[in-house]
């Protein structure tokens, strides 16, 4: 039974972070802003439009801003 808990729960926070990440892509091609420059890495100070505006969102997202100290720049 608490597998099933656990599972709802991860599903709900996955539908979550999805909503504001399509969200994000919705608002830079309405404007039509490139989504990103030539440096990737979070934190620096010319990444592109879209890394931006997650890491603005994860100032005010607990679950967002755990998810991208703990999966961002991984290749790097």
């Amino acid at each position: 039974m608490q597998h099933k808990v656990n599972m709802k729960k991860r599903s709900t926070i996955g539908e979550y972070l999805l909503t504001g990440v399509v969200s994000v892509v919705e608002f830079l091609l309405a404007r039509d802003f490139p989504f990103r420059s030539y440096d990737k890495q979070l934190g620096s100070t010319i990444y592109g439009h879209f890394l931006g505006c997650l890491e603005v969102i994860s100032a005010f997202d607990p679950f967002l801003s755990e998810h991208l100290t703990t999966y961002g720049n991984k290749g790097k």
